[in-house]
C-alpha cells in the first residue's frame, strides 16, 4: 500500500483510494497557530463570486469587525495562538487569510509557505504582504516556480493556497480541490515540491469555488 502512495502522488479516483488507510500516509504535526488578518478595509468593489452578486459596497464593516473579533476569540478558547498580518488600504479581501498561502513543515520540522497564484488580479497584490510576514517570522518561502521542469520565467498555474489545498488532520497528505481558483495542473508542481500526495476533488458547482 506504501509504494502505491508513493507511485501515485495524485490520487483522483475511487479506484486509486480504494486500497490506501489514513495509517497508510506518515503521520505530520498539526499547526497550533493562525494567521488572520483584521477586517479593518474589508468591503465589495466587485464580484467574484455568486455571493458577492448585487452586494457591490453593501458590507456592514462594524458587524464584520465583531465577527471577526468573536472567530478570534473562540480560536483562543481553543488554545490556538493568534497572529495578526497588517491588512492594507487597497486589498479589501486581504481579511481572508487562507488563500494566499500555504504552510507547512519540512521534514526537518522546520516551517515552510507556499505562497499561491491567486486567480483574480486584483488578489494578487495580497501575496507579496502574507510573503513578507511570513519571512519575517522564520518560514521558508518557495513558490511553484521553485519546482522541478519549470522555465525560468515561465507562467505557473493558479493556485488559491488553503482556500482550496487543506492537509488532512495528522497526516502527510493534502486534500486539494481544483477547478474554479486553482489549476489542477498545480498540485503536479505542488505534488512534487513538497513530495506529498495529493487527494484531488473537483469542485463543478460555482457556488463551492473553494474548497
Amino acid at each position: 500500500m506504501g509504494t502505491l502512495m508513493h507511485e501515485q502522488k495524485l490520487i483522483g479516483t475511487v479506484e486509486q483510494l480504494a486500497p490506501l488507510g489514513v495509517s497508510d500516509f506518515p503521520k505530520r504535526i498539526d499547526a497550533g497557530n493562525i494567521l488572520m488578518c483584521p477586517p479593518t478595509y474589508f468591503t465589495i468593489k466587485d464580484s467574484k463570486n455568486p455571493f458577492m452578486d448585487g452586494q457591490v459596497g453593501n458590507v456592514d464593516v462594524e458587524l464584520a469587525s465583531k465577527q471577526w473579533q468573536v472567530l478570534k476569540q473562540v480560536f483562543s478558547d481553543l488554545g490556538c495562538e493568534v497572529k495578526e498580518v497588517e491588512p492594507q488600504a487597497d486589498l479589501e479581501d486581504m481579511v481572508f487569510a487562507a488563500n494566499q498561502v500555504l504552510p507547512g513543515l519540512d521534514e526537518n520540522g522546520k516551517p515552510f509557505v507556499l505562497l499561491g497564484e491567486m486567480r483574480h488580479e486584483a488578489r494578487r497584490k495580497e501575496v507579496p504582504w502574507y510573503r513578507q510576514w511570513f519571512l519575517t517570522n522564520g518560514y521558508k518561502v518557495i513558490t511553484l516556480a521553485d519546482a522541478d521542469g519549470v522555465a525560468e520565467g515561465a507562467t505557473v498555474p493558479r493556485f488559491e493556497g488553503q482556500g482550496d489545498a487543506v492537509w488532512h488532520p495528522s497526516r502527510k497528505v493534502l486534500w486539494g480541490g481544483y477547478g474554479a481558483r486553482t489549476d489542477f495542473e498545480a498540485y503536479e508542481l505542488i505534488a512534487s515540491l513538497l513530495q506529498v500526495p495529493i487527494l484531488m476533488l473537483k469542485l463543478n458547482d460555482p457556488r463551492f469555488y473553494h474548497l
